[in-house]
């Protein structure tokens, strides 16, 4: 109980759970065992600036830098200049010729690189969905903004960002709201498209479409691994996108991602004149076989 209300009063602020036996929870006992007295006055935890400095160094002069500011960062207020300088300073070079990969089916790294050459820092709040999409997208999108960028710290169920990008564009309605997800998750989900249409929000989906679910289709080979029934996945999304409200655009080279990618933002601003403000917009992209963007925008009432 002592570690518990320790862990609860330093450190990162958030909850604390205990778990206890039933036969505990109905034991009887005194009044004074339930006495607490505070140890002392509640720390704050933290690095001294030696220590700063020191990670500084090593994520500067770092081969392949990774900088993961999080919650502590932000309670912290420690979103500011030398944070965003810092985080410029670890764009690493080795990564171009990745980011610019002419080969098709293309990867996913430079579907987002594309993308973020279009979109404001500023004024975009970008989200990732669970697996491959994490991790194209984690280490190499720049936001500039506390909550610009919304990622979750570990697990996620699949086709989660569909419904959190509707949400977000719902709270955020001046932003462009883009989110990156697989094909497998897009069939959890992506009927949803169909809400974001109907209440004339303004998202933006990228589905990097590989053809199957990556960790399924990473087994197959194996004798006790997923079925290719169950790994590999079919089916045209931009078509679907359609059926659900949206324009749509597929994109089988990889040169023509950033052109599509225009088109879909002027898709969402254009709509405005049909007396809707903010109309979805979805992009998916295809990587094992060959590359699909779907830009999708509202037009079920235009």
């Amino acid at each position: 109980m002592r570690r518990a209300f320790t862990a609860l009063r330093s450190g990162s602020p958030g909850p604390v759970v205990l778990e206890m036996h039933q036969d505990v929870l109905m034991a009887q006992a005194d009044d004074d065992v339930l006495a607490y007295t505070a140890v002392g006055t509640p720390g704050k935890a933290g690095p001294s600036d030696a220590d700063v400095q020191r990670a500084a160094d090593l994520l500067v002069n770092a081969r392949l830098p990774v900088l993961n500011a999080g919650g502590g960062a932000m309670g912290a207020g420690a979103a500011d200049e030398s944070h965003r300088t810092l985080a410029e300073l670890l764009t690493n070079a080795e990564w171009m010729p990745r980011f610019t990969d002419t080969e098709t089916p293309t990867n996913g790294y430079r579907v987002v690189y594309e993308l973020q050459q279009l979109t404001d820092p500023e004024r975009t709040i970008a989200l990732h969905d669970a697996g491959g999409s994490r991790g194209y997208m984690v280490p190499f999108w720049t936001t500039t903004k506390p909550r610009n960028f919304v990622a979750m710290g570990g697990m996620a169920a699949m086709g989660w960002s569909v419904g959190a990008a509707i949400g977000t564009k719902l709270a955020r309605p001046d932003h462009l709201v883009v989110h990156l997800l697989g094909d497998a998750s897009f069939g959890m989900t992506g009927m949803e498209v169909e809400t974001a249409s109907r209440m004339g929000l303004g998202v933006l989906t990228v589905v990097i479409n590989n053809g199957g679910i990556g960790g399924g289709m990473m087994g197959m080979e194996n004798p006790a691994g997923t079925p290719p029934e169950m790994a590999v996945l079919g089916g045209n999304f931009s078509v679907v996108g359609e059926g659900l409200g949206a324009w749509t655009e597929r994109v089988e080279h990889p040169d023509d991602i950033r052109p599509a990618f225009q088109r879909a933002i002027r898709a969402r601003r254009r709509s405005a004149g049909f007396g809707r403000s903010h109309d979805p917009a979805v992009a998916h992209s295809r990587t094992a076989r060959r590359l699909v963007v779907v830009a999708v925008r509202c037009i079920g009432r235009n």
